[in-house]
């Protein structure tokens, strides 16, 4: 993967809430961009960004399904899972549903849910799109 169009857009979403603060989304997608780099040193700040946003919108998929990825890429799977809940009660069958469809398999399997984790993996791969 290269990472430096997404080094690219976390440099832009720092830009984006350096001018408007009140913005959910600049952080949601600074946060986002930091779990895609994979830099294990910046999970801290990335989660406070995405906490951030969602206290800023509890209801926004974007940011739930986020929040729960680094959740579960922490070690906090349980809270994952209820976040992934969330989102599939807020909007089943929004864009953005096969997202939470992939997280809920990583998030069972470190809740050590393994039955459950193969349930949500052969339902993300039957509903994700072409």
């Amino acid at each position: 993967m290269d990472t430096s169009r997404i080094r690219e857009s976390v440099s832009a979403a720092t830009l984006a809430i350096e001018l408007d603060g009140t913005d959910a989304l600049g952080y949601v997608l600074r946060g986002f961009g930091i779990l895609l780099i994979g830099q294990l040193d910046r999970y801290a700040e990335a989660i406070a960004d995405v906490y951030r946003a969602h206290e800023m919108n509890p209801n926004d998929s974007l940011v739930l399904v986020t929040l729960a990825y680094l959740e579960a890429a922490v070690g906090q799977p349980e809270c994952a899972i209820e976040h992934g809940q969330n989102i599939l009660r807020l909007n089943p069958r929004g864009p953005g549903t096969h997202l939470t469809f992939h997280m809920l398999p990583f998030a069972r399997f470190g809740a050590r849910q393994y039955a459950n984790g193969v349930r949500w993996y052969r339902k993300q791969s039957t509903t994700n799109p072409a």
